[in-house]
């Protein structure tokens, strides 16, 4: 009697536990049948790290992964005073529909110097009702200075042009403004 009482006990809870063990070591199958499928759900101008600052997502290049989108466009511009001149690279135009966040990644170098640029500021100037500007604490890069602006782009915000100035000073010293254009689709 105890020898099949201990052989019910085995098959009560020893085989499920055994097929059980046996399906935890099968492969998962994959819920991506498409490759760029985690692209869905990110935009060209998420910020991606790179070896010492930022870059949009989709500058970033990596290879055998196809990158779906377009390369974000940038412009350089050069701002002079008393104090000498700076070139800055950012987005002068931004696109985006409402309820979204657009990253702006400025920039800063001083040409030909080997002056340090220590914490510039950044100020946009008098942003439109529904769409709300956020600028980093910034970070050292070679030769230069990083800083992102990340736009929040109201839900109710009316489609339009909306144009932005953005204030900038190096060292203390104010270089003036450059213009940014956020256009809501």
């Amino acid at each position: 009697m105890k020898n099949s009482s201990l052989k019910i006990l085995i098959s009560i809870f020893i085989l499920p536990l055994s097929l059980l063990m046996l399906a935890a070591c099968q492969p998962l199958k994959s819920t991506t049948a498409n490759p760029t499928a985690p692209f869905l759900t990110q935009t060209p101008d998420d910020l991606e790290p790179t070896d010492e600052a930022w870059n949009y997502r989709a500058n970033v290049f990596i290879n055998g992964v196809s990158n779906p989108w377009p390369e974000v466009q940038t412009v350089s511009v050069t701002l002079k005073n008393d104090a000498g001149e700076i070139i800055i690279n950012y987005r002068n135009d931004i696109e985006s529909q409402s309820g979204q966040t657009r990253n702006n990644i400025v920039n800063i170098f001083i040409p030909a110097s080997n002056i340090q640029i220590n914490a510039p500021v950044l100020n946009v100037i008098n942003p439109p009702e529904g769409i709300i500007p956020v600028v980093d604490t910034g970070r050292q890069i070679s030769a230069g200075w990083q800083e992102v602006i990340e736009f929040g782009i109201a839900r109710n915000i009316k489609p339009g042009q909306y144009n932005l100035e953005i204030d900038v000073k190096v060292n203390g010293t104010d270089y003036g403004l450059i213009p940014c254009t956020i256009k809501v689709t």
